[in-house]
């Protein structure tokens, strides 16, 4: 796992250690499935609800990934940050696992950013709610890594805490 300047810094704040010592969470298994092309891609959860009759053949499957395996973990309490960092490495680690066991000649990229509710419109009185986007997308060669994580000079460059992984 890569943590950038600004997951560490937060990780430092909560008294996380970098070695982390978090233990893999299996709350989302992953799952591969075909499309009518007979192409496979890959999921968590009811992969935000998409409608799988929508692939096309020009559908870009580590896009689709992008948009569809997207798992959001919060909390409103400031005191529940630590537990939720902890919690989204451990989804990490579950899904670098899940992944490699299943699929070992599949490349694929992880990706847990952290949003501390700070631009949600919200009503007065409203809670704030705090949580990691957790996703994952396969490599396919078709640019899509790259358009994502290689326009970037180093992970420090997000403006965001993310914790990173490729498996």
């Amino acid at each position: 796992m890569i943590f950038n300047k600004k997951m560490k810094e937060m990780m430092n704040h909560c008294g996380i250690n970098m070695t982390l010592n978090a233990l893999p969470d299996d709350s989302f298994p992953v799952w591969d499935k075909n499309d009518r092309y007979g192409r496979t891609y890959y999921g968590v959860d009811n992969y935000c609800g998409f409608d799988k009759r929508r692939i096309s053949r020009n559908t870009d499957l580590s896009h689709l990934e992008w948009d569809c395996n997207e798992v959001f973990i919060s909390t409103a309490a400031d005191s529940e940050i630590k537990a939720l960092i902890l919690k989204a490495a451990g989804m990490i680690l579950s899904w670098e696992r899940q992944l490699k066991e299943k699929y070992p000649g599949v490349k694929f990229y992880l990706f847990a950013s952290f949003d501390d509710g700070s631009k949600c419109e919200t009503e007065e009185g409203d809670e704030t709610y705090k949580g990691f986007n957790m996703r994952f997308f396969a490599e396919r060669g078709t640019g899509f890594a790259k358009e994502y994580f290689g326009c970037f000079e180093s992970v420090d460059d997000w403006d965001q805490p993310c914790i990173f992984s490729i498996c």
